[in-house]
């Protein structure tokens, strides 16, 4: 029978492996939107660099998340303070995504000469990114709390 330590570590290996392989997935996605943007029209091109702008920051992430399951896989628990650091990478990565790509549009179109109209964000990313700070706190509260369960021990 596996302990509770086996299959974290188990799960966390699993989790790296998949966020990995959605990293590799995300750039060769990013790099496909940025080919096709380069022989594109000028209000495609410009969709197509905001998609590349998602597309890296989505590889970003899942990097990201795929070094923080292999430390947790490495350390056995998820609340420590490398795990708090990177989610709050992500939290920040989610956050900057709500407006990276409307920005690199709007970016690419004054460049082209065209006209730009209207400003909008991802109130979605934006609200993820705020739910991952909350979870950012609960694993913080987690990591003090272990912290002391292993100097009681």
């Amino acid at each position: 029978m596996k302990t509770a330590t086996q299959k974290m570590k188990e799960t966390a290996v699993a989790a790296a492996v998949v966020s990995s392989i959605l990293a590799l997935l995300s750039l060769i996605t990013a790099i496909s939107q940025l080919a096709e943007a380069l022989g594109a029209s000028s209000t495609d091109a410009a969709a197509s660099f905001g998609n590349t702008t998602d597309g890296v920051l989505t590889c970003c992430m899942m990097v990201i998340s795929a070094v923080m399951f292999a430390d947790m896989a490495k350390s056995a628990t998820p609340f420590t303070q490398k795990s708090v650091f990177f989610m709050r990478g992500i939290a920040a990565i989610l956050m900057l995504s709500s407006v990276a790509a409307p920005l690199t549009r709007m970016l690419a179109l004054s460049l082209m000469g065209e006209a730009v109209s209207g400003f909008s964000t991802n109130r979605g990313m934006l609200f993820l990114g705020a739910i991952m700070l909350l979870l950012v706190q609960i694993f913080s509260y987690g990591r003090l709390l272990q912290q002391e369960s292993d100097e009681t021990l």
